[in-house]
């Protein structure tokens, strides 16, 4: 029997990925408005407040998307997938499953490469390393590649049983 606290822990472990995108949108509108009301009312605008929207946008997209796509969120066009048979779609999205991963696998290598070449660039008002907006992109990616693979894994366990019928594959 799990406590409560533990709950709570499982729960935020869970969703980690849509924490951090809810942080990072929550930072960016607070500053964008914290900024316009400075520009504006008292005229003068925080130093370094674009550069941090810039990291805070690139922390919400990519791991958001990730959260999205665990959740299988992502929008897909099944018009010639379902004019197949149920077996031969259960062909088709393994297959499509697969080039999914192998996609996001390369775009998680190229972000890593990315990340590892920043050198010493720093943002020109905050001196912030370039790492910490990279580092979004890094991450989002990740999340998705492993999620992909997980999901992979799942439709080649699935597979025998939609080919043989009895595994109720989606209308």
């Amino acid at each position: 029997m799990q406590t409560r606290a533990q709950k709570t822990l499982c729960w935020v472990l869970l969703r980690i990925p849509e924490l951090v995108s809810a942080a990072a949108l929550i930072f960016a509108i607070t500053l964008t408005v914290i900024n316009a009301f400075t520009r504006y009312c008292l005229h003068f605008t925080i130093k370094g407040s674009d550069e941090l929207i810039c990291i805070a946008f690139a922390w919400m997209v990519f791991p958001g998307a990730a959260a999205a796509f665990r959740r299988r969120m992502h929008y897909g066009i099944d018009l010639v997938v379902g004019l197949f048979p149920p077996r031969g779609r259960a062909v088709i999205e393994l297959v499509t499953q697969g080039l999914i991963a192998f996609i996001l696998c390369t775009l998680t290598y190229l972000s890593g490469v990315l990340l590892a070449n920043v050198g010493e660039k720093i943002m020109t008002a905050t001196r912030i390393s370039y790492r910490v907006l990279d580092s979004g992109l890094f991450v989002g990616f990740l999340l998705m590649a492993a999620y992909s693979i997980v999901f992979f894994v799942q439709d080649l366990r699935a597979l025998p049983k939609k080919l043989s019928g009895k595994g109720g594959a989606k209308a």
